[in-house]
């Protein structure tokens, strides 16, 4: 994260543009008006943005029920680490089985050895 250098602060300046900006939001007083003057059209807009961010509120439930709707059909962890045996112990599976194959269908094809031909007996004569 980079840091950043603070700033100076012109603490005199800050509070008059704080003062200025509080006289000018003010509500008014004194002078026949009485302090409501334009309060009416003000609480009029309030209660119309209300309105519509009550509106984009419901719209974002409704996505967001969507979306909770698709979370949950979606598989979990456990479910794919589950998936990653199976499909692991198929694999292994079938390679013992073109192995096997392999193998076989070569003890297949390989021709059968002759027998060897009968030894002849060895004859041992003793002189006498």
């Amino acid at each position: 994260m980079k840091m950043v250098d603070p700033v100076p602060i012109n603490a005199s300046a800050l509070l008059q543009r704080m003062e200025h900006r509080l006289e000018e939001i003010a509500l008014k007083g004194g002078g026949g008006g009485g302090i409501s003057d334009g309060m009416d059209g003000r609480v009029s807009a309030l209660e119309a943005h209300m309105e519509h961010v009550r509106e984009d509120t419901r719209e974002i439930k409704a996505l967001l029920g969507g979306i909770s709707d698709k979370l949950s059909a979606m598989p979990t962890k456990s479910d794919l680490w589950s998936w990653k045996l199976q499909w692991t112990a198929i694999g292994i599976g079938m390679v013992a089985i073109i192995i096997g194959g392999i193998i076989g269908g070569l003890a297949w094809i390989q021709p059968e050895p002759t027998p060897p031909a009968p030894a002849q007996p060895i004859v041992v004569t003793i002189p006498k």
